[in-house]
């Protein structure tokens, strides 16, 4: 067995360059894509999509135009048509979205289920039911109320003063139910939290933009220091979130005649921050990557700025996560070291944890809403609290549910 390497001559790979060339000048002369003719190595699906509808909507859709006031104005007198008749195409299979988009849109304009159960069931092949031909609108969904049954709350950023979480499920009558509960402790962190945890992610953003842009700017490859932001980002966020934690942790303790080591968190705490760190410079990264990879015109050049600008201005999501994850796990914290104490409000009963789900959440995790069990197990989706840092990340990112402590008699 010999090894020979394979390679094209200069003439092959000239000509195939010059193949890309006449693709592009064919493309530009009629207002296409390259993209759309042959794939691109920039190309993603999100950009091939856009892609696709931007053939229709800038440039077919003037040509299209044309054409329509050209029969309306010269073809349909000519064969005798009313006035009222017009000519007009059908685009709507061309730039409507998935399926899934589409449902969402529809029921958010609506503010209401707008399929009927027979509807649903003849797409399915299924016989219709009696009474299926009616609409059914669930009694979270009101005139005047909430826009739509997917929402949780009104308002998703209220704070203390009116409750804004969903409501618990109801008591289903068992023995487990019928225990009377004594006392309730909230894990949801306050405006104060979220706004001091969201300080210092801006402030992180603008010293990492000033490092990285000038770097793209230059044409470095190498322009992002993975090691460097997480570590950098994870000593930011390691002191908040232990004040965070300290914050509802000794709240906790006091409410349960207990004392709160801080001394005990410290170690989560340092962990919970990097685990932290690197999912938002993932996400960061994620997005240059997009900019970078986003298909441009000749004098247009990557907008790194503006995403920097977007990160900003979204801090407040993954700051109110970050810091609802941490008062979480504090309240169970206090809750464990009270019960190793043995405090008084927890000897001899039985102590829970339950799912409080948040505005607008996955729709995992509003099924899960009410969901209780023993403080030391997980929830049915594998985490010990909503925003787990170190759990999996598409159970965590951007999480805003809640979780309360039980309390209840045996």
């Amino acid at each position: 067995m010999e090894i020979k390497p394979f390679q094209t001559s200069w003439k092959e790979q000239e000509w195939s360059q010059s193949v890309i060339f006449s693709r592009e000048a064919v493309a530009a002369a009629y207002g296409v894509n390259p993209s759309l003719i042959w794939h691109s190595n920039t190309q993603t699906y999100a950009s091939a999509r856009d892609n696709a509808r931007a053939l229709y909507a800038d440039c077919l859709g003037p040509v299209l135009q044309m054409l329509q006031q050209r029969f309306n104005a010269f073809l349909l007198p000519m064969i005798g048509e009313d006035p009222d008749v017009y000519v007009e195409f059908d685009l709507e299979e061309k730039l409507k979205g998935s399926f899934e988009e589409r449902a969402s849109i529809l029921q958010s304009a609506v503010g209401a289920p707008w399929l009927t159960r027979n509807e649903a069931r003849a797409d399915n092949n299924l016989p219709p039911v009696e009474g299926g031909d009616e609409l059914i609108t669930p009694l979270n969904v009101t005139e005047g109320g909430q826009a739509s049954p997917q929402d949780t709350q009104g308002d998703a950023y209220d704070y203390p003063g009116e409750d804004n979480q969903s409501k618990k499920l109801e008591p289903c009558g068992c023995k487990a139910c019928k225990q009377e509960v004594e006392l309730r402790i909230k894990g949801k962190s306050d405006k104060e939290d979220d706004e001091t945890v969201q300080n210092v992610l801006v402030a992180f953003y603008k010293r990492q933009a000033r490092s990285v842009i000038p770097k793209i700017s230059a044409g470095t490859a190498d322009f992002w220091d993975a090691k460097r932001w997480n570590k950098e980002l994870a000593e930011d966020l390691a002191p908040v979130l232990q004040k965070v934690s300290d914050k509802h942790g000794k709240a906790t303790a006091e409410e349960l005649g207990s004392d709160y080591i801080t001394e005990l968190t410290e170690k989560y705490i340092e962990t919970a921050a990097s685990a932290r760190a690197k999912k938002i410079n993932e996400g960061t990264l994620e997005k240059i990557n997009a900019e970078l990879g986003r298909d441009l015109e000749d004098d247009e050049e990557p907008d790194i700025a503006h995403v920097y600008e977007v990160r900003e201005n979204t801090s407040d999501v993954l700051a109110r996560s970050a810091a609802g994850a941490i008062a979480s796990f504090a309240i169970q914290e206090a809750t464990h070291q009270a019960i190793s104490a043995g405090a008084p409000r927890v000897v001899g009963k039985i102590v829970e944890k339950e799912w409080v789900t948040g505005p607008n959440a996955r729709e995992s995790h509003q099924a899960m809403n009410g969901e209780r069990v023993p403080l030391d197990a997980d929830f049915s989706n594998g985490q010990h609290w909503p925003g787990e840092d170190i759990g999996d990340p598409a159970e965590s990112c951007g999480c805003n549910c809640t979780t309360e402590v039980v309390i209840s008699r045996r």
